[in-house]
């Protein structure tokens, strides 16, 4: 499978090969519909630095078209726990 990265992947510094393992090797939860109703899904693992990150892409049946990728440390320290008001 092939991945896209937009640009605003790279806000907190994330390697792509970080947002690909974590994709690769834990099992991603189904975020809803996009506005195209194309499939959002997210990924919460450890990367190869031992960092939590969570990956959100959105499924096309040629590639995976990442969205997001952030340190879950980062979002703890802004909402006061992962299920903050964010979600």
């Amino acid at each position: 499978m092939k991945y896209f990265f937009r640009g605003s992947t790279r806000k907190f510094r994330v390697g792509k090969k970080h947002a690909k393992f974590v994709m690769e090797n834990y099992h991603p939860v189904l975020l809803g519909l996009d506005r195209e109703h194309m499939e959002k899904y997210l990924w919460i693992g450890k990367d190869l630095k031992d960092r939590d990150l969570e990956v959100i892409a959105v499924f096309f049946p040629e590639y995976w078209d990442v969205i997001h990728v952030m340190p879950l440390k980062l979002r703890e320290r802004k909402s006061g726990g992962y299920r903050g008001s964010n979600w």
